[in-house]
């Protein structure tokens, strides 16, 4: 590898944009060429980075420019192909989020990727933000004793007619509201308490007409924990998403969403004491080299390239993308089903045959 990781961007909408910028100007990272079929879109970026290689198909660029590492930024249906092919060509791939349209299609990318030891990483960016990386240190520090209850919600102000596009289609998208935003707050979930052994989902497509809206879930863990999850992308006063967890637990309750960490405890646990302690972003932040949508994403993408270059560990890896694109897979099923209980042991196994 060359002194610099040199990225591909694949995908030059809002996200390609960001991970584009960013893999600019991070240390040890150089943009060495973009793929956009839109050619207005690929013209423009032209014109902010010169004699930067720009590709309208993705095969050419692989082809054509050698490369370390790839942000793939498309639709979800075009993602493992894609990364299929990256990898092939000796690339470590970050995928944005979710990894695929389903658990089954991702498999044999799993496959490729331990098979090559290659990276693969999935941009469940939320586990970088400052707030809900300290709320797992201390549920998993075991601050609060045995979690009983855990309801997560990501909320916005977005969708409030049908529209056209990928979003709007199941096929390309995987669906709606839940696998484009909820997603995020089951992979939080999943992070602090592991994966549930079963769910239940209802739905809403009041205003796009083609996918939900509003999701209403239901969640159970092995020994008891339950959970739920309120999502929608058309709630009035939200003009930027907001993720929240709260969990009920043994010694206390935690609070945590995108600006602060409330914990209140019935009987002090290590350096928290009894009663509220309140850390906001502010105070838990260590700075940034560039924050460009928000640091969680250059923490993100600094970490990608670190394990590119064998420096270190990523959180959001493609196994573990898997298994919250399997939760999500289960959700569906069982909304298709008016709401009944999906296992997910029962339908793992048939994931994996």
């Amino acid at each position: 590898m060359s002194a610099n990781v040199r990225c591909g961007v694949i995908g030059l909408g809002k996200m390609g944009m960001l991970h584009a910028s960013l893999a600019n100007v991070i240390e040890g990272s150089q943009l060495a060429a973009i793929c956009e079929p839109n050619r207005t879109i690929r013209n423009g970026f032209e014109t902010l980075v010169s004699n930067l290689p720009a590709y309208e198909n993705y095969a050419d660029m692989l082809d054509a420019v050698p490369l370390d590492a790839v942000f793939i930024c498309t639709p979800p249906s075009s993602h493992i192909e894609i990364a299929t092919a990256c990898v092939r060509k000796g690339c470590h791939v970050f995928i944005e989020k979710p990894l695929s349209l389903t658990a089954e299609a991702a498999k044999p990318l799993l496959e490729l990727l331990q098979q090559t030891g290659k990276i693969g990483m999935v941009g469940y960016m939320m586990r970088y933000a400052d707030t809900f990386s300290k709320a797992r240190e201390i549920v998993r520090q075991g601050v609060l004793g045995r979690v009983l209850a855990c309801r997560g919600a990501t909320k916005v102000s977005q969708i409030y007619k049908a529209g056209k596009g990928w979003r709007y289609s199941r096929k390309e998208s995987g669906g709606g509201v839940l696998i484009a935003q909820g997603i995020h707050a089951v992979d939080l979930m999943c992070w602090m308490t592991g994966t549930p052994h079963s769910v239940n989902l209802r739905s809403n497509s009041y205003y796009s007409g083609t996918v939900e809206d509003f999701v209403q879930a239901l969640f159970s863990w092995r020994g008891g924990t339950i959970g739920s999850l309120d999502s929608s992308w058309s709630v009035d006063g939200h003009r930027l998403m907001q993720t929240s967890l709260e969990m009920t637990a043994e010694n206390g309750t935690l609070t945590v969403d995108d600006d602060t960490v409330r914990v209140f405890l019935r009987k002090a646990s290590g350096r928290y004491g009894e009663g509220w302690t309140s850390m906001s972003k502010p105070e838990l932040s260590n700075g940034q080299v560039a924050d460009i949508g928000g640091p969680l994403y250059t923490k993100q993408d600094e970490a990608f390239l670190r394990a590119v270059r064998g420096q270190g560990e990523i959180e959001s890896d493609v196994r573990s993308a898997w298994s919250v694109q399997h939760v999500v897979d289960c959700l569906y099923k069982s909304a298709g089903e008016n709401g009944a209980t999906v296992d997910l042991v029962e339908n793992f196994d048939r994931a994996v045959r």
